[in-house]
């Protein structure tokens, strides 16, 4: 499966910060939901990878999973909260 960029247009953008990540015990937390004004564009690229099962000849099962998903912002401006808040 060839792994393909997607591109789409944003408006009402909203983020929000993690307080502590978590672990394989805990589940993060999560901080105050703010607007993100000024957001341009942002990209997508999911990574996949696949498996198939033949038997008899013949393929029986195909497995689909997203391992990861990389992406990218572009904003006109950034607002001082993103800086404190998310980047600290």
């Amino acid at each position: 499966m060839a792994n393909k960029v997607y591109g789409v247009g944003l408006s009402n953008a909203k983020v929000i910060p993690i307080t502590t990540s978590g672990d394989t015990n805990t589940l993060p937390t999560y901080g105050v939901l703010f607007d993100l004004p000024g957001v341009i564009n942002m990209t997508v690229e999911p990574q996949s990878s696949s498996a198939k099962l033949y038997s008899d000849n013949a393929l029986t099962l195909e497995f689909n999973a997203f391992t990861e998903i990389t992406g990218t912002l572009e904003f006109a401006n950034l607002p001082e909260k993103f800086y404190t808040d998310i980047l600290g």
